[in-house]
């Protein structure tokens, strides 16, 4: 079974399991980092949209962030009227941009895992309780034992198969 998970590249032998492994924990690893970067992008746009909008004092700069937050992906209420005192982002948009890549990030933290114990499949050692049930047999009556005689040893001389070769030299002229 262990030849069959190896692969011969070039004059190496490598290990299928390690290498999907590896594989899969350099993916995991640069997608975590990408996830988390994305995450505290995400809070960071909507932190810049909520202070646009408590900033905002006219209609075209009150437009200036919704567009904003419309870029962002983030919910800004838009009333019909514009009342600075009404505008707002609301207070879940927070978890509803975060959410997702939080998400994504407990995915690829599983992968990661995931991806380690394919990589040590060879060191892991799944312990197994093990338990033998003993069924009474009836058996037959035993028969008395022969004693078994024993026959003398002998030596013999060992044969070789080696034959004798004569070697002749030649000479350079």
């Amino acid at each position: 079974m262990k030849e069959a998970l190896k692969v011969r590249v070039w004059d190496r032998y490598l290990v299928v399991p390690k290498l999907i492994g590896a594989t899969f924990i350099l993916i995991s690893v640069i997608m975590l980092v990408y996830t988390s970067i994305a995450a505290f992008a995400a809070y960071d746009h909507v932190k810049d949209v909520r202070a646009c909008v408590a900033a905002a004092q006219t209609a075209a700069e009150y437009s200036v962030c919704v567009q904003k937050g419309m870029a962002a992906g983030i919910y800004v209420y838009a009333p019909k009227d514009f009342d600075p005192e009404h505008t707002a982002v609301p207070s879940d948009e927070v978890w509803s941009v975060i959410l997702p890549q939080l998400s994504w990030w407990l995915f690829w933290l599983a992968v990661l895992v995931i991806s380690i114990v394919i990589y040590r499949v060879g060191k892991f050692m799944i312990p197994l309780e093990e338990s033998v049930a003993v069924v009474p047999v009836e058996t037959a009556p035993a028969k008395p034992e022969k004693p078994k005689e024993e026959k003398p040893k002998t030596t013999r001389k060992r044969k070789t198969t080696r034959k004798k070769s004569t070697s002749t030299k030649t000479t350079k002229k």
